[in-house]
């Protein structure tokens, strides 16, 4: 009977739990509007202000997202540990919900503070592709189901032999990163205000040769050197070539992946079967936190910042949002985003990629994005989600064939690439974020 009511009291949990994360992404979204129309110094005034301005953006249709967006996030959440269901989850929490939630429903206002240009897309289409969107979510869940009955071939390597092989990739990284630094150093002023600053213009450092080492290394090899073994030796030799790299980079991720590594060394038990419970919790107080933080800071300072939620959860999604009013325009680009068929793509003058040309028409950061944007929509239409979701699925399986995502020694690698999924189209994880790397990696049995 106790059991009972504990599973019955979770269950009400998960549910209120996925209702508040749903109604703090759309306060915050709506503050990240309001902020930049708001001129009242007054606090009680601007309380009043954003209060009204909030009640007018509510309409019912909102509840019935909400709802349908509990299904598949209930099922999710209690879905067992593993490739697949992780990175649906996060595909989930951090794109799919976000998108359904902030572009369904028509808002001009919101797309003026987005970008300066005109947005073409009718109510229809954006009901269309909230349409499309949620049944590449269910397809996904759906495919959970099915299993490969396939047998894979593993490769046993000694412990000794492969730290060998990593220390050199490393060391060679890092003399190449190293050494382009202190070339590109003569050409560009790099002092010790360079080094104390978070900001860097050296693309050339991430790009070409440099490019595929620097970024193999910050997910792949300098993660696995310290899984193989991990002791406080190899912890701090991780954290010195992370901080070395970061101090020249600039990358932010590579702030996460230490504040991970350091996670991992001293709670290990957080990225396991919990995962799931544990995240939607953080997400939550971090949305809280956000919001809050970032009236006070616009109202008593006008810094008008969000906190990170911009690129957490708009990012990808606006992205998404103006690849669909391209679309409409230009038609579908075929794949032509890949390197090797980027010469087929037509583009104007100052932009070398489709990702220049949608920040060179819309504005705003990088318009780098994931592989439904990508490799789906952009490329072949709303047909195209589906394209995606199939493939996404094969790869997922792949790697649930030769890992068991909770036991494994280098999960930690393995929830890297999962927030890949997030952020980069899928040829460029595969062979530039080390996600074909990876799925080898669940080849290899480690002998001691």
């Amino acid at each position: 009977m106790k059991l009972k009511l504990l599973k019955h009291n979770q269950n009400i949990l998960i549910v209120l739990g996925l209702l508040l994360f749903f109604f703090l992404l759309r306060q915050n979204q709506i503050f990240f509007q309001f902020k930049f129309i708001n001129i009242e110094t007054d606090i009680v005034n601007s309380i009043i202000n954003y209060s009204n301005f909030y009640l007018d953006k509510q309409n019912f249709f909102e509840v019935f997202i909400y709802f349908i967006l509990l299904i598949p996030g209930y099922y999710l959440l209690k879905s067992n540990f593993n490739f697949e269901n992780t990175s649906i989850f996060f595909l989930y929490l951090f794109f799919f919900a976000p998108y359904i939630i902030f572009f369904t429903s028509i808002d001009y206002q919101f797309y003026r503070i987005l970008t300066n240009e005109a947005i073409l897309l009718e109510q229809k289409d954006l009901y269309l592709l909230s349409i499309f969107l949620y049944l590449n979510l269910v397809l996904l869940i759906f495919l959970t189901r099915i299993k490969l009955g396939i047998n894979l071939k593993y490769f046993y390597v000694s412990v000794k032999n492969l730290e060998k092989i990593l220390l050199g990739f490393i060391t060679i990284a890092t003399f190449v990163i190293l050494f382009n630094f202190f070339f590109l150093s003569e050409q560009i002023n790099i002092d010790l205000h360079y080094l104390l600053t978070t900001k860097t213009n050296l693309k050339a450092l991430t790009s070409g040769l440099s490019g595929y080492l620097y970024y193999f290394t910050i997910y792949i090899f300098l993660p696995l050197i310290y899984l193989l073994e991990k002791k406080r030796k190899n912890l701090i030799f991780v954290l010195i070539i992370y901080l070395l790299l970061f101090f020249f980079i600039k990358s932010k991720i590579i702030l996460f992946f230490m504040i991970s590594i350091l996670t991992y060394h001293f709670q290990p038990l957080i990225f396991s079967r919990k995962l799931y419970a544990k995240v939607i919790k953080l997400v939550l107080i971090y949305l809280i936190f956000v919001f809050f933080l970032s009236y006070l800071m616009d109202h008593f300072y006008q810094i008008k910042t969000s906190l990170f939620f911009e690129r957490f959860f708009l990012s990808q999604t606006k992205n998404l949002f103006f690849v669909y009013d391209n679309l409409l325009v230009n038609g579908p680009i075929h794949l032509s985003h890949i390197g090797i068929l980027n010469k087929s793509l037509p583009l104007p003058e100052g932009t070398a990629n489709f990702f220049d040309f949608i920040k060179h028409i819309y504005g705003g950061g990088s318009a780098v994005s994931n592989s439904y944007i990508m490799d789906g929509i952009a490329s072949f239409g709303l047909k195209g989600l589906f394209f995606v979701s199939i493939l996404l699925t094969i790869l997922f399986k792949l790697v649930d064939l030769s890992i068991n995502l909770e036991n494994s020694e280098f999960r930690l690698i393995y929830l890297f690439q999962i927030i890949g999924f997030l952020s980069f189209p899928l040829s460029t994880h595969l062979l530039t974020y080390g996600l074909g790397i990876t799925i080898f990696l669940g080849m290899i049995k480690i002998k001691r």
